[in-house]
Protein backbone atom coordinates (compact mmCIF):
# COMPACT_ATOMS: atom_id res chain seq x y z
CA UNK A 1 0.00 0.00 0.00
CA UNK A 2 1.80 3.41 -0.81
CA UNK A 3 2.03 6.16 1.62
CA UNK A 4 -0.48 7.92 2.85
CA UNK A 5 -1.71 10.07 5.99
CA UNK A 6 -4.72 9.65 8.12
CA UNK A 7 -6.49 12.93 8.94
CA UNK A 8 -9.49 11.24 10.67
CA UNK A 9 -11.93 8.46 10.46
CA UNK A 10 -15.51 7.82 8.51
CA UNK A 11 -17.98 6.74 11.03
CA UNK A 12 -20.94 7.65 8.65
CA UNK A 13 -22.79 5.06 6.68
CA UNK A 14 -23.63 1.19 7.51
CA UNK A 15 -20.87 -0.65 5.61
CA UNK A 16 -18.54 -2.45 7.33
CA UNK A 17 -15.73 -1.08 5.59
CA UNK A 18 -13.35 0.97 7.50
CA UNK A 19 -13.49 4.13 6.08
CA UNK A 20 -10.38 7.20 6.62
CA UNK A 21 -10.06 10.89 5.15
CA UNK A 22 -6.66 10.78 4.15
CA UNK A 23 -3.64 13.01 2.53
CA UNK A 24 -2.84 10.68 -0.56
CA UNK A 25 0.25 12.49 -2.43
CA UNK A 26 -1.25 15.99 -1.12
CA UNK A 27 -4.99 14.69 -2.32
CA UNK A 28 -7.34 14.57 0.21
CA UNK A 29 -8.91 11.47 -0.33
CA UNK A 30 -11.40 8.86 1.11
CA UNK A 31 -9.55 5.30 1.80
CA UNK A 32 -11.88 2.00 2.45
CA UNK A 33 -10.28 -0.60 3.98
CA UNK A 34 -12.20 -4.20 4.31
CA UNK A 35 -10.82 -8.01 4.58
CA UNK A 36 -8.66 -8.88 1.81
CA UNK A 37 -11.45 -12.00 0.51
CA UNK A 38 -13.64 -9.26 -0.57
CA UNK A 39 -10.87 -8.24 -3.13
CA UNK A 40 -12.83 -9.51 -6.09
CA UNK A 41 -16.37 -7.76 -5.02
CA UNK A 42 -14.31 -4.97 -4.66
CA UNK A 43 -12.57 -4.85 -8.24
CA UNK A 44 -15.71 -5.71 -9.86
CA UNK A 45 -16.97 -2.36 -8.21
CA UNK A 46 -13.69 -0.29 -8.82
CA UNK A 47 -14.69 -0.93 -12.02
CA UNK A 48 -17.76 -0.09 -12.64
CA UNK A 49 -17.44 3.05 -10.96
CA UNK A 50 -14.31 3.81 -13.44
CA UNK A 51 -16.61 3.19 -15.90
CA UNK A 52 -19.34 5.21 -14.75
CA UNK A 53 -17.06 7.97 -14.24
CA UNK A 54 -14.90 8.22 -17.73
CA UNK A 55 -17.94 7.53 -19.62
CA UNK A 56 -21.19 8.63 -18.05
CA UNK A 57 -21.97 12.40 -16.84
CA UNK A 58 -22.07 11.81 -13.32
CA UNK A 59 -20.83 14.12 -10.16
CA UNK A 60 -19.35 11.34 -8.17
CA UNK A 61 -15.75 10.52 -6.06
CA UNK A 62 -12.98 9.69 -8.47
CA UNK A 63 -12.01 6.53 -8.42
CA UNK A 64 -7.88 6.74 -7.69
CA UNK A 65 -6.60 3.61 -6.28
CA UNK A 66 -7.68 -0.49 -5.38
CA UNK A 67 -4.79 -2.54 -4.25
CA UNK A 68 -4.64 -5.70 -1.91
CA UNK A 69 -2.33 -6.85 0.92
CA UNK A 70 -1.92 -10.50 3.09
CA UNK A 71 -4.78 -9.22 5.00
CA UNK A 72 -6.90 -6.27 3.40
CA UNK A 73 -8.27 -4.64 0.28
CA UNK A 74 -8.02 -1.04 0.36
CA UNK A 75 -9.51 1.62 -2.37
CA UNK A 76 -8.97 4.96 -2.44
CA UNK A 77 -11.26 7.90 -4.42
CA UNK A 78 -11.17 11.40 -4.30
CA UNK A 79 -12.92 13.29 -1.59
CA UNK A 80 -15.61 14.71 -2.32
CA UNK A 81 -15.83 18.31 -1.09
CA UNK A 82 -19.28 19.76 0.17
CA UNK A 83 -21.82 19.48 2.76
CA UNK A 84 -24.44 16.51 3.57
CA UNK A 85 -27.73 17.40 1.26
CA UNK A 86 -30.12 16.57 4.40
CA UNK A 87 -28.43 19.46 6.47
CA UNK A 88 -28.87 22.28 3.60
CA UNK A 89 -30.81 21.53 1.05
CA UNK A 90 -33.51 23.67 2.67
CA UNK A 91 -31.57 26.48 2.59
CA UNK A 92 -32.01 26.85 -0.85
CA UNK A 93 -35.05 28.17 -2.83
CA UNK A 94 -37.91 25.48 -3.60
CA UNK A 95 -36.78 26.19 -7.59
CA UNK A 96 -33.37 25.70 -6.65
CA UNK A 97 -34.42 22.26 -4.74
CA UNK A 98 -36.24 21.27 -7.89
CA UNK A 99 -32.75 21.46 -10.21
CA UNK A 100 -31.18 19.62 -8.00
CA UNK A 101 -33.45 17.09 -7.97
CA UNK A 102 -33.51 17.29 -11.93
CA UNK A 103 -29.85 16.66 -11.24
CA UNK A 104 -29.79 13.85 -9.27
CA UNK A 105 -32.73 11.88 -11.65
CA UNK A 106 -30.54 12.80 -14.59
CA UNK A 107 -27.01 11.22 -12.98
CA UNK A 108 -29.59 7.81 -11.83
CA UNK A 109 -30.45 7.37 -15.64
CA UNK A 110 -26.89 7.42 -16.36
CA UNK A 111 -26.19 4.90 -13.93
CA UNK A 112 -29.18 2.72 -15.61
CA UNK A 113 -27.20 3.06 -18.75
CA UNK A 114 -25.13 0.21 -17.76
CA UNK A 115 -27.63 -2.99 -18.22
CA UNK A 116 -27.13 -6.71 -17.79
CA UNK A 117 -28.92 -9.14 -20.12
CA UNK A 118 -28.56 -12.39 -18.29
CA UNK A 119 -31.09 -11.89 -15.81
CA UNK A 120 -34.83 -12.36 -16.24
CA UNK A 121 -36.12 -10.11 -13.58
CA UNK A 122 -39.40 -10.94 -12.85
CA UNK A 123 -38.31 -14.95 -11.84
CA UNK A 124 -35.75 -13.18 -9.50
CA UNK A 125 -38.34 -11.00 -7.84
CA UNK A 126 -40.94 -12.71 -7.08
CA UNK A 127 -39.28 -14.94 -5.57
CA UNK A 128 -37.91 -12.06 -3.37
CA UNK A 129 -41.28 -11.04 -2.51
CA UNK A 130 -41.80 -14.83 -1.66
CA UNK A 131 -39.12 -14.94 0.53
CA UNK A 132 -39.94 -11.31 2.18
CA UNK A 133 -43.74 -12.08 2.71
CA UNK A 134 -42.40 -15.02 4.69
CA UNK A 135 -39.65 -13.18 6.69
CA UNK A 136 -42.48 -10.76 7.99
CA UNK A 137 -44.98 -12.86 9.01
CA UNK A 138 -42.23 -15.00 11.05
CA UNK A 139 -40.99 -11.73 12.50
CA UNK A 140 -43.89 -11.47 14.51
CA UNK A 141 -44.80 -7.69 13.84
CA UNK A 142 -48.19 -7.09 12.35
CA UNK A 143 -49.25 -4.20 10.54
CA UNK A 144 -53.00 -4.26 11.03
CA UNK A 145 -52.70 -2.28 7.10
CA UNK A 146 -50.82 -5.63 6.04
CA UNK A 147 -54.00 -6.56 3.75
CA UNK A 148 -54.04 -3.63 1.94
CA UNK A 149 -50.50 -3.94 1.43
CA UNK A 150 -50.12 -7.87 0.39
CA UNK A 151 -53.30 -7.96 -2.04
CA UNK A 152 -51.71 -4.66 -4.00
CA UNK A 153 -48.53 -6.47 -4.41
CA UNK A 154 -50.32 -9.67 -6.06
CA UNK A 155 -52.26 -7.64 -7.92
CA UNK A 156 -49.55 -5.85 -9.61
CA UNK A 157 -46.58 -8.99 -9.73
CA UNK A 158 -47.70 -8.63 -13.47
CA UNK A 159 -46.00 -5.40 -13.78
CA UNK A 160 -42.84 -7.42 -13.43
CA UNK A 161 -42.95 -8.76 -16.56
CA UNK A 162 -40.47 -8.11 -19.47
CA UNK A 163 -38.75 -5.27 -16.59
CA UNK A 164 -35.03 -4.32 -17.89
CA UNK A 165 -32.73 -4.80 -15.50
CA UNK A 166 -29.72 -2.24 -14.71
CA UNK A 167 -26.95 -1.57 -12.65
CA UNK A 168 -28.35 0.48 -9.36
CA UNK A 169 -26.52 2.57 -7.18
CA UNK A 170 -28.40 0.79 -4.58
CA UNK A 171 -29.19 3.59 -1.88
CA UNK A 172 -29.66 6.59 -3.87
CA UNK A 173 -31.49 8.54 -1.44
CA UNK A 174 -31.00 12.31 0.63
CA UNK A 175 -28.70 10.78 2.38
CA UNK A 176 -25.85 10.17 -0.27
CA UNK A 177 -25.51 13.46 -1.95
CA UNK A 178 -23.35 16.15 -0.94
CA UNK A 179 -23.59 19.80 -2.43
CA UNK A 180 -21.16 22.47 -3.15
CA UNK A 181 -22.37 25.71 -4.26
CA UNK A 182 -24.82 24.76 -6.99
CA UNK A 183 -23.20 21.57 -7.56
CA UNK A 184 -25.05 17.84 -6.24
CA UNK A 185 -22.45 15.09 -5.65
CA UNK A 186 -23.73 11.51 -5.51
CA UNK A 187 -21.85 9.16 -3.16
CA UNK A 188 -21.18 5.88 -1.62
CA UNK A 189 -21.55 3.26 -4.12
CA UNK A 190 -20.52 0.28 -1.85
CA UNK A 191 -24.37 -1.62 -2.18
CA UNK A 192 -24.38 -1.17 -6.17
CA UNK A 193 -26.61 -4.08 -7.30
CA UNK A 194 -28.30 -5.44 -10.71
CA UNK A 195 -32.45 -5.10 -10.74
CA UNK A 196 -35.01 -2.72 -12.27
CA UNK A 197 -34.04 0.63 -12.48
CA UNK A 198 -37.32 1.79 -11.28
CA UNK A 199 -36.55 -0.06 -8.26
CA UNK A 200 -34.01 2.50 -7.07
CA UNK A 201 -36.94 4.45 -6.41
CA UNK A 202 -38.33 3.42 -3.09
CA UNK A 203 -35.99 5.26 -1.51
CA UNK A 204 -37.29 8.23 -2.45
CA UNK A 205 -39.20 8.31 0.71
CA UNK A 206 -36.11 9.74 2.43
CA UNK A 207 -36.09 12.52 -0.21
CA UNK A 208 -39.37 13.48 -0.17
CA UNK A 209 -39.31 13.97 3.91
CA UNK A 210 -36.27 16.49 3.29
CA UNK A 211 -38.17 18.13 0.28
CA UNK A 212 -41.01 16.88 -1.38
CA UNK A 213 -40.10 19.49 -4.31
CA UNK A 214 -36.67 17.46 -4.55
CA UNK A 215 -37.94 14.19 -4.54
CA UNK A 216 -40.23 14.79 -7.91
CA UNK A 217 -37.72 16.76 -9.44
CA UNK A 218 -35.22 13.46 -8.97
CA UNK A 219 -38.08 12.03 -11.07
CA UNK A 220 -39.04 14.83 -13.34
CA UNK A 221 -35.11 14.95 -14.05
CA UNK A 222 -35.27 11.12 -14.86
CA UNK A 223 -37.77 11.02 -17.07
CA UNK A 224 -37.34 14.32 -18.77
CA UNK A 225 -40.49 15.96 -17.69
CA UNK A 226 -42.52 12.60 -19.31
CA UNK A 227 -43.24 10.45 -16.45
CA UNK A 228 -44.89 7.32 -17.82
CA UNK A 229 -48.27 6.55 -16.00
CA UNK A 230 -46.63 2.82 -15.58
CA UNK A 231 -43.99 4.31 -13.58
CA UNK A 232 -46.65 5.15 -10.39
CA UNK A 233 -48.09 1.93 -10.77
CA UNK A 234 -44.70 -0.13 -10.33
CA UNK A 235 -43.75 2.41 -7.50
CA UNK A 236 -46.54 1.90 -6.17
CA UNK A 237 -45.94 -1.80 -5.99
CA UNK A 238 -41.89 -1.39 -5.07
CA UNK A 239 -43.19 0.69 -2.09
CA UNK A 240 -45.47 -1.55 -0.78
CA UNK A 241 -42.40 -4.45 -1.10
CA UNK A 242 -40.34 -1.96 0.69
CA UNK A 243 -42.90 -1.72 3.71
CA UNK A 244 -42.55 -5.74 4.26
CA UNK A 245 -39.31 -6.19 3.94
CA UNK A 246 -38.26 -3.15 5.82
CA UNK A 247 -40.19 -3.93 8.37
CA UNK A 248 -38.74 -7.65 8.23
CA UNK A 249 -35.11 -6.45 8.30
CA UNK A 250 -36.17 -4.27 11.26
CA UNK A 251 -37.39 -6.29 13.57
CA UNK A 252 -33.92 -7.72 13.75
CA UNK A 253 -31.59 -4.91 14.26
CA UNK A 254 -33.27 -2.49 17.05
CA UNK A 255 -36.63 -1.19 18.14
CA UNK A 256 -34.95 2.08 17.19
CA UNK A 257 -34.97 0.88 13.31
CA UNK A 258 -38.63 -0.83 13.75
CA UNK A 259 -39.88 2.41 15.39
CA UNK A 260 -38.53 4.50 12.46
CA UNK A 261 -39.82 1.97 9.86
CA UNK A 262 -42.71 1.73 11.33
CA UNK A 263 -43.31 5.30 11.01
CA UNK A 264 -42.17 5.16 7.30
CA UNK A 265 -44.81 2.76 6.82
CA UNK A 266 -47.84 4.99 7.95
CA UNK A 267 -46.43 7.77 5.85
CA UNK A 268 -46.60 5.24 2.67
CA UNK A 269 -49.66 4.39 3.17
CA UNK A 270 -51.02 7.49 3.33
CA UNK A 271 -49.41 8.81 0.31
CA UNK A 272 -50.91 5.98 -1.04
CA UNK A 273 -54.30 6.34 0.54
CA UNK A 274 -53.82 2.73 1.29
CA UNK A 275 -52.68 1.41 -2.17
CA UNK A 276 -55.72 3.13 -3.45
CA UNK A 277 -54.12 5.24 -5.95
CA UNK A 278 -51.07 4.71 -7.92
CA UNK A 279 -49.41 8.29 -7.26
CA UNK A 280 -48.99 9.18 -4.12
CA UNK A 281 -50.05 12.53 -2.78
CA UNK A 282 -46.55 14.38 -2.18
CA UNK A 283 -46.51 13.94 -5.64
CA UNK A 284 -49.63 15.38 -6.69
CA UNK A 285 -49.35 18.13 -5.52
CA UNK A 286 -45.63 19.04 -6.99
CA UNK A 287 -47.13 17.99 -10.26
CA UNK A 288 -50.13 20.79 -9.96
CA UNK A 289 -47.92 23.24 -8.03
CA UNK A 290 -45.43 23.08 -10.94
CA UNK A 291 -48.10 23.06 -13.98
CA UNK A 292 -49.70 26.16 -12.13
CA UNK A 293 -45.93 27.44 -12.08
CA UNK A 294 -45.64 26.88 -16.05
CA UNK A 295 -49.16 28.63 -16.84
CA UNK A 296 -47.72 32.08 -15.11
Amino acid sequence: MNIYKVIQEVKEGWSNDKKFLIDYNGINCLLRVSDVNSYDKKRSQFNLLKNLYDDHKINMPIPVLLEKDEYHTYMIFEWVRGEDARKILTNYSKEEQFVFGQKAGAYLKEIHKIKKTDMVWEEYFNKKIDRKIKQYRECGLVLKEEKYITDYIDANRYLLKGRPVSLQHGDYHIGNFVIDGNDLYVIDFDRMDFGDPWEEFTKIIWCKNVSTRFAYGRIWGYFNGCIPNEFWKLLGLYMAFYIISSVAWASKISKKQVDIMLRQTREILKDFKDFSQSIPDWALKEEKLLKSTNKQ
